[in-house]
């Protein structure tokens, strides 16, 4: 939640920034950048990190314990990851201006005391420092300490009251940052700066430019420091606080002033909500490796999820699983069987390891439980029920006979026949069992692929990315880099990967047929900003995609793949019989589908932006849909596609 400086700021802060305080935008068109003084700057990172917060549960089985040579073992693993919100605790300053009306600021400040106050009783460790100025001086009147509200209480309804419009800005900034570096070393001296909060208190009048020009360099200063920046307005006249009002940038959800009741209390809970929301702290990226020993084979086409990688080694087999942005709280689960190859004692190994979004790396390794494979090679069939026996005739009815005596007073019993048992039946030949290992490998540079780039182009691609630049542009690039890791030059025997390009908004259109000229790929990709509109036509994206290949020059033996990109959900779409557009988009994707075509779809953007269900489902398997809130990562997804297109299914024994 960074705030970002009005457009007449030249420099950026350190973060992308959101929000601006007021006063402080006119102040920034009067007096150029290379005059502001010198400030204490956010100290380098340290050259070791820390461990990672974050935790995982990690789990791993080989079943059953014990396995013939012709039995199957099925291997799980499970994990899940937790981190906790805000590790190296909350910061927060109150930063406070003499003035003439008291009870506003006492009130406001006191209103968000408050809801830290409650925020802390969920186990979390907030520091409150203090400081007061005005014209002639700084106050650091309460240094911060961990949970110190009651303290806090009274300093923030200790300041003078007093008119001052040209007060410190900058000197009570700069002291803003020392207590809040100094709140760090509470918590272990690590910086968390979306776990900060600084609240600021300024005013002075419209015609006083210079007090202007400072406030800007004071509200720069700050937002070095802490992504979370509030300002108010302690002053009842108009003049006092007009300067910066009006040049609040997107909102003014960031800004309060006199006589405003509950905002800053609002702005400060809507900051805390937005933490917990993100949680911070999360995991950036996950890798799981697992080391399967030798006495054990993978058996082929049984993995659930697929893995980026399996490496054949002097140990065994070693399978590398990778996601980035894992869901937080949720359990993935890893499933595949093993072939016995080899009698003895088996387990596998198993490591994690995760980086999160403070660069802090977590490695977590276990071992399975060991199973026990018998030295038989299963000539002997599993035993199974015995046949049942055909009788070759049906048993006498039982009769009775009379006893010589006869007994008048009882009727006489019957006395039954016995059954003769059932004849035995002729034994069939058992089955024998001869382990046979099969390799199957598609070999790099063996098989080549057909592949369309289909681009949303709809105006909503505008929007910027964590780097500031648009999400079509960011989605530009990680398409080239693509591009780049295709095989495009000509072998011995004339072949090459082909690339087409697509784009689609309110209609689709080819930018580019298949072919593997680089540079030809490269320039179409930069214009589809060209035929950039509104609208997102997602049906018209896997039609027009298919035509690319279907119509294009393909070549006989090219594994043929569409690759579609959206930020949106269906928009414009005709709707289907049931009245809905997803359902025109599914029957356009089923039709790619069912010429052979392998789906992958891609969703970038807010999670509220798009329609998963519908992408997954779009998708040639649930594997062949990705998701990135940030198009910057866009580069890595395409990496890992392209190092999943793999042989067509006949390449492989059996078809499969």
């Amino acid at each position: 939640m960074l705030r970002r400086f009005p457009a007449p700021v030249v420099a950026q802060p350190r973060r992308a920034a959101a929000v601006l305080v007021g006063a402080l935008v006119l102040a920034a068109a009067l007096a150029p950048l290379a005059a502001r003084p010198a400030v204490a700057e956010r100290p380098p990172p340290a050259p070791a990190r820390a461990p990672s917060a974050c935790t995982a549960n990690l789990a791993s089985t080989l079943a059953p314990d014990h396995v013939r040579m012709c039995d199957p073992v099925h291997v799980t693993t499970t994990l899940s990851m937790a981190c906790p919100v805000c590790p190296n605790g909350m910061n927060v300053i109150f930063i406070q201006d003499d003035t003439p009306y008291p009870e506003w600021q006492k009130q406001v400040s006191l209103q968000a005391l408050t809801e830290l106050e409650h925020y802390a009783r969920g186990g979390r460790d907030i520091s409150i420092g203090v400081i007061h100025y005005n014209g002639q001086g700084v106050r650091q009147v309460l240094q911060p300490a961990i949970n110190n509200f009651g303290a806090a209480r009274g300093h923030l309804t200790g300041f003078r009251v007093a008119h001052d419009p040209r007060a410190l800005f900058l000197e009570a900034a700069q002291a803003g940052v020392q207590m809040i570096r100094r709140g760090r070393n509470l918590h272990g001296g690590r910086a968390t700066p979306e776990c900060e909060l600084i609240v600021f208190f300024v005013y002075t009048k419209v015609y006083m430019a210079d007090k202007g020009q400072e406030m800007i360099q004071a509200g720069r200063t700050l937002l070095r420091e802490v992504d979370n920046l509030f300002v108010g307005c302690p002053h009842q006249h108009p003049e006092e606080c007009t300067i910066w009002e009006p040049q609040v940038p997107e909102s003014q959800r960031y800004y309060t002033e006199d006589p405003e009741g509950g905002r800053l209390r609002g702005m400060v809970r809507d900051a805390l909500r937005e933490i917990d929301t993100k949680g911070v702290v999360r995991v950036r990226a996950l890798s799981l490796e697992q080391m399967l020993p030798a006495g054990l084979a993978i058996v082929p086409g049984t993995f659930d999820p697929k893995p980026n990688k399996t490496a054949q080694e002097a140990g065994g087999t070693r399978v590398t699983w990778g996601w980035r942005l894992p869901k937080m709280n949720e359990t993935i689960t890893i499933t595949y069987r093993a072939q016995p190859v080899t009698a003895g004692v088996w387990k596998s190994d198993v490591s994690l390891s995760m980086m999160d979004s403070a660069d802090n790396r977590g490695e977590h390794t276990l071992a399975s439980n060991a199973i026990t494979v018998e030295n038989d090679i299963c000539l002997t069939p599993t035993p199974t029920p015995p046949p049942t026996a055909t009788p070759t005739q049906p048993p006498p009815t039982p009769t009775a006979t009379a006893t010589s005596t006869p007994v008048p007073t009882a009727t006489p019993l019957p006395t039954p026949t016995p059954t003769p048992p059932p004849p035995t039946a002729t034994p069939k030949p058992a089955p024998i069992y001869i382990p046979v290992i099969l390799g199957e490998q598609c070999e790099i540079g063996q098989v080549h692929a057909d592949v369309v780039l289909v681009v949303d182009v709809s105006t909503s691609m505008d929007r910027p990315t964590r780097s500031g630049r648009s999400k079509l542009a960011a989605t530009q690039d990680a398409a080239k880099a693509f591009v780049a890791l295709m095989d495009l030059t000509p072998d011995a025997h004339g072949g090459s990967d082909q690339v087409a390009v697509v784009g689609f908004n309110r209609h689709a259109w080819i930018e580019a047929p298949l072919g593997s000229d680089g540079a030809r790929i490269d320039r179409a990709i930069d214009d589809l900003a060209k035929g950039q509109a509104e609208f997102t036509r997602l049906d018209l994206a896997f039609s027009v995609g298919a035509e690319a290949i279907l119509a294009g020059a393909r070549r006989a033996g090219h594994t043929p793949v569409v690759i579609v990109l959206t930020d949106g959900l269906p928009n414009r779409v005709p709707v289907a019989e049931d009245g809905t557009m997803e359902t025109t988009v599914l029957r356009a994707a089923a039709r790619a589908k069912a010429e052979g075509i392998t789906v992958y779809t891609i969703a970038i953007g807010a999670p509220e932006d798009t329609n998963p269900v519908l992408l997954r489902q779009s998708a040639t398997s649930p594997d062949h849909y990705f998701y990135t809130p940030d198009p910057e990562d866009l580069d890595a997804i395409y990496r890992s596609i392209a190092y999943a297109i793999g042989c067509p299914a006949d390449r492989f024994w059996g078809g499969r």
